[in-house]
């Protein structure tokens, strides 16, 4: 037993694991920054061998990047840039004889390029001087170039498959869409799904306050965990602490669909979705090595390589990868993260793509509920002050939370031929959470002591997802139809266990004293849970006069749910079956302009049942939205705006008459405005900017709620990011960024009598691009990254168990040396 105030320092009680994991990584760092330095070596002395020796290549003619890459892989030589600067280009392949240097003239023959021969042996790819023509050729082939799951250069995307399914121009959906690009990410130093979507329209990043256990957010003021997806395939969950937490670090782009998406992806929020789409295997070799450190005793090593496994450059790798120790800034919380995601793709020709993705994540951090009392956070407490925002309500010792995650995929596209495209998207997932919760109750009389009690759950999730499609391109009589027909099916299982945690002493919030709690586990319930789901949907995007885009679709699913209590041996099964649909117009005109109209439904199957032994409806939603989006000629500035009107029927209250259960009487409303603009631009200047302006109500209810605005929602927010990269003179190679973000004040009680005061954040970074120094420093960058700069004191959520309130994330300070090649 623990007496003694000294005897347990903040940040201390949970790291002594017996692999020490900093040590690991700094094994990690040294052995990967070996491993270049024997593997630059190698090629740079390969190189002077193969330069002057004759092959005999057989290569086609082609895009310049696969043609070059093919000859890379064969000439066992490493020429970078084909990728940056190929795109748009034909070379007219390579056969017969020839060394190195003669090799590379005869592919790159007319298309504008010459093969600049570095230092180390290696090629790069440059523009020829006076071939000024063909460079504005390549910028318009970029943009045209861009795929609706590939990167991005910059923080402007022009293509999403998100709002379709299909590889679609994103002014031509009929509904709003954010694509947050690698670019951006990496820019901003994002940490979290919450940090990546700060600064994102109609998005509260941090809906749950800090909490390293799962990803909370809302959309459109509807907050909730069910939103996201991965690569277009649902991430089942059936608990908060059962969610997925997703790495941004494997993420190629992020993208949020606004609104009801239910008929394409069926049941889900009203809110829209968030569809994480992986990296994937590049067509041009590349690498980096990162080692990170910053606030709260942040370690971290990353590393992510693709490259070829064949001469032809049919199959291709992917790792990506990173190892962490670090604490929260919640005293005993650590924030440790282990993860590591290959991939490969198979491409034997132009219309045939497979890509495997696995993926793997140990999430280790103390499960106890971070909320204080609302008497010394959001109120100051009249005997005692403010409780410090680090104050930790749990016991280091009992608390936990564990979280191992494992996934594999596969992406599957073949085109028969001009008109039908096949495509088959399956992934099946494993999830375990060991959770230990403290939970603080309401603050007894002397405002200073508050009683403990505790929770368990052991959870594991078995889930398996698959998506069949079928693409018709059809043009009739100068109307193109792109016809989707598609079967989707989902399952999932999950056990668990819940455990009764007791024996925890009252805990004195303002001088705790932690170790004098002798807890005891003991089990409570177990129980099983089962969903299975069924979609058959129709999709038509119809193009007119190459102006008018209209859209028609239709879904109809058949749902069950299945729950099981393992200790009473009882069951209770729900069926339903739910049609929705969508219908959207656009008019693309030539000045960049696009203004669209839709209409959108969706449903979201309810477990329970009322007093009455009735089992629930599905909760349902329809939207209207209108707007117009803007993109400029050279790809380079998007802006969208747009005004909805969102209404979500049978949500679940309190049957005032029969205490202890619920019934459907909800209904709200969202209206709202919502406007975004995202620019790189030529000056070297990348900005994001966003405002939200939400009129939420609850329009039926039996509660004291009706005709108030739900809680913890903003009625206003807005973002601005701005990050310029110098270009020349004393300054050439440093990049500046800074970010305000504003979140409006907002309610915590449902009679709307008591609210959360609004707050101003603001956010920097500092970036450093060393081979403008030298060129030898060549791939050598350093960046910081400061969130919260001025350590911004504030609440962001109040209304938790025990009238306790949320701290809002405090200053995160993070610096990273990185390489690439």
């Amino acid at each position: 037993m623990l007496q003694q105030r000294t005897a347990l320092q903040p940040h201390t009680a949970k790291h002594q694991p017996t692999l020490n994991r900093r040590a690991l990584a700094l094994a990690v760092h040294l052995a990967a920054a070996g491993l270049l330095a024997v593997t630059q070596l190698s090629q740079h002395a390969m190189a002077q061998v193969t330069q002057q020796q004759a092959r005999h290549y057989d290569i086609a003619s082609g895009p310049v990047s696969s043609v070059i890459n093919r000859f890379a892989a064969q000439a066992g030589v490493f020429i970078s840039g084909a990728g940056e600067l190929g795109e748009g280009r034909q070379s007219p392949g390579l056969q017969g004889q020839y060394r190195v240097d003669e090799g590379l003239e005869r592919l790159l023959d007319g298309t504008g390029l010459t093969a600049a021969r570095q230092g180390d042996g290696s090629y790069r790819l440059e523009e020829r001087a006076a071939d000024v023509a063909l460079t504005t050729m390549r910028v318009e082939a970029d943009w045209v170039q861009e795929t609706a799951t590939g990167p991005v250069d910059g923080y402007v995307a022009t293509r999403s498959a998100t709002g379709t399914k299909t590889d679609t121009p994103l002014n031509e959906v009929p509904q709003s869409i954010s694509v947050i690009t690698r670019d951006e990410v990496e820019a901003r130093g994002a940490q979290s799904i919450g940090d990546v979507l700060s600064y994102t329209a109609g998005v509260e990043g941090h809906a749950n306050g800090l909490d390293p256990r799962r990803d909370v957010i809302s959309i459109r003021g509807f907050g909730g965990t069910e939103y996201f997806y991965r690569d277009g395939l649902r991430l089942t969950g059936f608990s908060n602490q059962g969610k997925v937490v997703s790495e941004p670090y494997g993420l190629e782009r992020i993208e949020v669909l606004r609104g009801p998406a239910s008929v394409l992806y069926g049941q889900g929020g009203p809110g829209g979705i968030v569809n994480l789409v992986s990296k994937k295997p590049t067509e041009t070799p590349q690498g980096e090595v990162r080692v990170s450190a910053g606030s709260h005793d942040h370690h971290q090593v990353n590393t992510d390589v693709s490259g070829y496994l064949d001469e032809q450059g049919e199959l291709k790798y992917r790792f990506a990868g990173l190892l962490r120790e670090a604490n929260a800034e919640i005293d005993y919380m650590q924030n440790d993260r282990t993860y590591l995601a290959p991939s490969f793709s198979w491409t034997p020709n132009d219309r045939t793509s497979l890509t495997l993705l696995a993926e793997y994540k140990n999430i280790d951090t103390i499960g106890s509920y971070i909320a204080l009392p609302r008497l010394g956070t959001l109120d100051n407490n009249p005997n005692n002050g403010k409780i410090p925002r680090s104050r930790y309500v749990g016991e280091p010792d009992t608390d936990n939370f564990e979280q191992d995650y494992f996934s594999v995929a596969s992406l599957f596209e073949h085109k028969l031929n001009d008109t039908v495209t096949i495509r088959q998207n399956t992934r099946y997932r494993e999830l375990e959470t060991d959770i230990t919760n403290t939970y603080a109750g309401q603050i007894m009389d002397d405002l200073r002591t508050v009683p403990r009690f505790g929770l368990g759950r052991n959870e594991k999730i078995d889930a398996i997802t698959t998506d069949n499609q079928l693409q018709f391109d059809i043009d009739t009589q100068g109307v193109d139809h792109k016809i989707l027909v598609g079967v989707d099916w989902q399952r999932a299982n999950n056990d668990l266990t819940y455990y009764s945690v007791q024996g925890f002493t009252p805990l004195d919030i303002f001088d705790p004293v932690y170790g004098t709690s002798s807890p005891t586990q003991a089990v409570s319930a177990r129980a099983s849970q089962e969903l299975e789901q069924t979609g058959l949907y129709i999709q038509d995007q119809i193009k007119m006069d190459d102006r008018w885009a209209l859209t028609l679709a239709g879904r109809h699913d058949w749902s069950s749910q299945t729950n099981r209590d393992r200790i009473e041996n009882t069951e209770n099964k729900a069926s339903d079956s739910e049609f929705t649909y969508r219908a959207g117009l656009a008019y693309t005109a030539d000045n960049g302009l696009t203004p669209y109209i839709g209409y959108s439904t969706s449903f979201l199957p309810v477990v329970g049942q009322g007093a009455d032994g009735t089992t629930f409806e599905p909760e349902t939603a329809q939207q209207y939205e209108t707007g117009i989006k803007y993109l400029s000629n050279d790809g380079n500035l998007s802006i969208t705006g747009s005004i909805f009107d969102l209404t979500r029927q049978n949500v679940t209250t309190a049957d005032l008459d029969n205490p202890g259960f619920n019934q459907q009487t909800g209904e709200w409303r969202s209206r709202g405005l919502e406007l975004e603009a995202r620019a790189s631009l030529p000056v070297g200047l990348d900005l994001v900017a966003s405002y939200t302006y939400l009129d939420l109500e609850v329009t039926e209810s039996n509660g004291d709620d009706l005709g108030k605005r739900p809680i913890d929602q903003p009625e206003n927010m807005a973002n601005l990011w701005a990050n310029y990269n110098f270009s020349s003179g004393i300054f050439n190679g440093l990049g500046l960024g800074a970010g305000v973000r504003y979140i409006g004040s907002s309610y915590y009680d449902s009679a709307n009598e008591n609210s959360l005061p609004s707050t101003t954040l603001f956010d920097t970074s500092v970036s450093y691009d060393f081979s403008k120094v030298d060129a030898s420093f060549e791939g050598w960058h350093a960046q910081v990254n400061a969130n919260n700069v001025t350590d911004k004191e504030y609440i962001s959520n109040c209304g938790y168990f025990g009238d306790s309130c949320k701290y809002g994330v405090g200053r995160n300070v993070i610096g990273t040396i990185s390489y690439d090649w």
